[in-house]
């Protein structure tokens, strides 16, 4: 019999004060919306793959995805020679001068 050996990994998402916020509430925002009625959280809202990109892609390709990290703060996307602004340019868009949120899962 072969014994399984789990890995435990851990995913960091940056998010802002009124997004953290929302996630307290059901529906998005407090509102309440056909897919989210009952869920309070983190709840995937942009599409991975664009509906008009990519061909004879299957279809998971375009569901909504939860964006995060491996690590919170990635050496290899701060220090980034060819990209050098890359992770500022990333935490502006996220933080949009709002309190910044570290959720790990």
């Amino acid at each position: 019999m072969k014994t399984e050996v789990l890995r435990k990994i851990t995913g960091y998402h940056y998010t802002n004060q009124r997004a953290y916020e929302s996630m307290q509430k059901k529906g998005i925002e407090g509102y309440m919306t056909f897919n989210f009625d009952n869920f309070s959280g983190l709840i995937p809202h942009r599409r991975f793959m664009n509906l008009f990109r990519g061909k004879n892609l299957p279809d998971e390709a375009y569901d909504s995805v939860i964006e995060g990290l491996l690590e919170p703060e990635p050496m290899s996307w701060i220090e980034n020679r060819e990209f050098p602004g890359f992770w500022g340019y990333l935490m502006h868009d996220i933080c949009r001068g709002e309190n910044v949120f570290l959720l790990s899962f």
